[in-house]
């Protein structure tokens, strides 16, 4: 008998501590129902038999639920009068639903002691971004210069060139998708097109100075154009990391590695000496085009910063900064196949198929870099 009533009050016991924890989740977590069957009907009571309240009803329709009773459920609902009335539904007709005071977003204290719901979530999110893009990529000076000995009646020369050019800044457009595993935390893959831009000032300088013989020392000047284009496209992964700041305003952090393919293109012209005799010593600087041309790729990183501001809990406008670290590669000038004019003595032409070989290092490299920094704005939307 003892042991009888040991059994009582152990299972006595579990019972009533699931009883107890029962009627705390049901506190913490009320639910609804939506109906999925629209044959289904509301009855006075949770019997099959039982006499029907209401017999016309439309799936999806959402009722609060008062308690379940087996395979029914107690619910509240408004009859065709206007009138709350309880009835009950069989399982069988409904699927379970939190409440939306269940489900709504955890309310957020501000540093005020204000409170907001943050507009923050997981899943995933696209955006169109466009803006400008800035430090003009790469900018520089290509150089060469020379000395020459006496020769016959020149006494001496000098001369000296540089190529010169700078980018302007570039438009930039770029989508992206993200995924937020949770509503702070997530990954994000964009794709910049190519970020395409022409020379906005380029020019090549010469400078030719001599002393002949029994003359007074001379010299000459000259400029020519220099044309070219530089595209670049980076493809970065970055985490992103984002805090709201208020019931529509978020700021948000990334970086990471970045894949850049790009090519660099440049047309122009140096100045180059020479000196001939035939029946008396002749002296001359010939107009000589040199061409660069250079593909670029390789790994780099970028870092970034920006705000979101929500119109909706699906559609946002950004605005972001971002420096991309990209590779840099140094490539030579060309020298292109003569005839060559002369510049001192109109119709004199110049061919010598051995120059291009013979200058291959006369010019100094030029050295192509793909980083830049760039402002953007844009909308995201939440999936």
């Amino acid at each position: 008998m003892r042991r009888h009533h040991r059994y009582v009050e152990i299972y006595g016991g579990w019972l009533l501590v699931l009883l107890l924890t029962a009627a705390v989740a049901s506190a913490q977590a009320p639910f609804q129902v939506r109906l999925k069957d629209p044959a289904a009907v509301i009855r006075m009571a949770p019997e099959a038999g039982a006499p029907v309240i209401l017999d016309s009803l439309t799936a999806g329709t959402v009722y609060p639920v008062q308690r379940r009773m087996g395979d029914w459920y107690e619910i509240k609902f408004v009859s065709p009068s206007g009138v709350l009335l309880t009835g009950y539904i069989h399982r069988l007709y409904v699927e379970e639903v939190l409440s939306e005071a269940a489900s709504a977003p955890r309310e957020t204290a501000s540093e005020e002691g204000r409170s907001f719901v943050s507009p923050l979530r997981s899943g995933l999110e696209f955006a169109l971004t466009g803006g400008l893009g800035f430090n003009r990529f790469t900018g520089g000076t290509s150089s060469y210069t020379a000395g020459w000995g006496p020769y016959f009646d020149l006494q001496a020369v000098a001369e000296s060139g540089s190529l010169y050019f700078t980018l302007g800044n570039p438009t930039t457009l770029a989508v992206s998708c993200a995924y937020f595993f949770t509503p702070g935390l997530g990954l994000r893959l964009q794709i910049d097109r190519p970020l395409k831009q022409s020379f906005e000032e380029g020019f090549s300088n010469y400078a030719l100075s001599w002393i002949m013989a029994g003359a007074d020392s001379d010299g000459r000047m000259k400029s020519w154009p220099a044309t070219g284009s530089l595209s670049v496209m980076p493809i970065s992964l970055n985490a992103i990391a984002r805090v709201a700041l208020g019931p529509v305003v978020t700021a948000f952090l990334t970086a990471g590695p970045a894949y850049f393919t790009g090519t660099f293109s440049a047309d122009s012209s140096i100045g180059y000496g020479r000196s001939w005799v035939d029946t008396a010593q002749n002296f001359d600087f010939f107009t000589i085009p040199v061409k660069l041309e250079k593909t670029v790729s390789g790994f780099g990183f970028n870092a970034g910063a920006g705000l979101e501001v929500w119109a909706n809990r699906s559609v946002a406008i950004l605005l972001e900064g971002a420096y991309f670290g990209g590779p840099s590669a140094t490539e030579k000038w060309a020298v292109q196949a003569g005839p060559y004019e002369s510049n001192i003595t109109a119709g004199i032409a110049w061919t010598n198929t051995a120059l291009p070989a013979e200058l291959a290092d006369y010019i100094a490299p030029l050295t192509v870099k793909l980083s830049f920094f760039k402002i953007v704005a844009g909308v995201k939307i939440h999936l």
